[in-house]
């Protein structure tokens, strides 16, 4: 008897034997996953950022559209930036800013009633909704998050940054002026004003964020996304033809 059931005992301990993992198996198994949580983040982080961008180049084409439309009830003057020494800067404030002559064209009539604060609080959250961010101060959760904003006298963000020779008082103000508006540059997301010295050489040193010494955003594709004057958007890459520049003589 004892003959007959040795070996199936002896079977039974090498099959317990065998399905057991070995700590190289372990190891194997926790590399792989691993491995694959990365790729899995990597992709996820991919996606997310295409998506920002892609939101990115479709809020400037708004604004470029609005701009337009701006120009085109204003007999061509061009709408930029309001400083606190512009004749026209006036008040009430928050309606005569940047936002506030965009609003229209952009958003729609205004809820307000004429009330400055009920206008800048409707202005703010329109704000955050063309750029898809939960807090448009910052711009968080954009492409935009963590590069400087303009404020102008509202204390609205304006995250795109104007064509220097465009500003509102200078020869080239009106875009009736202009020869050929869809080779004039309007804007691009970054801070302040931007000229033809940043045009030529803001690619040489391509990053995610504000780079010294221009006033460009890049994107991922190492692109600076800008309007043009007719409302089209293109991604530009220096250096760029003097002509997207319309610098005065």
């Amino acid at each position: 008897m004892k003959n007959v059931f040795q070996p199936m005992k002896t079977h039974s301990r090498t099959l317990r034997r065998s399905r057991a993992f070995t700590l190289v198996e372990l190891l194997v198994v926790v590399s792989v996953v691993i491995i694959l949580a990365t790729l899995s983040i990597v992709a996820t982080r991919a996606v997310r950022q295409k998506a920002r961008q892609a939101n990115a180049v479709g809020s400037l084409r708004q604004l470029g559209a609005a701009g337009v439309a701006y120009s085109l009830e204003n007999n061509g003057e061009i709408n930029t930036l309001r400083w606190n020494t512009d004749p026209k800067e006036g008040r009430p404030f928050v309606a005569n800013s940047f936002w506030g002559r965009m609003q229209p064209h952009l958003f729609g009539d205004s809820n307000a009633g004429g009330n400055q604060k009920a206008l800048q609080k409707e202005l703010k959250q329109q704000i955050g909704a063309l750029f898809s961010s939960p807090n448009p101060d910052t711009m968080a959760g954009t492409v935009l998050q963590g590069a400087k904003i303009y404020h102008d006298n509202s204390g609205l963000p304006v995250p795109v940054s104007f064509n220097k020779y465009l500003y509102p008082f200078g020869q080239w103000a009106n875009v009736n002026r202009i020869d050929s508006p869809s080779d004039v540059l309007y804007f691009a997301y970054g801070f302040g004003m931007f000229d033809e010295a940043d045009g030529k050489d803001y690619a040489e040193t391509p990053t995610n964020g504000m780079t010294p010494g221009n006033n460009f955003y890049y994107l991922s594709d190492r692109r600076a996304w800008a309007a043009f004057l007719d409302g089209h958007v293109e991604g530009v890459s220096a250096p760029m033809p003097d002509r997207r520049f319309a610098r005065p003589e």
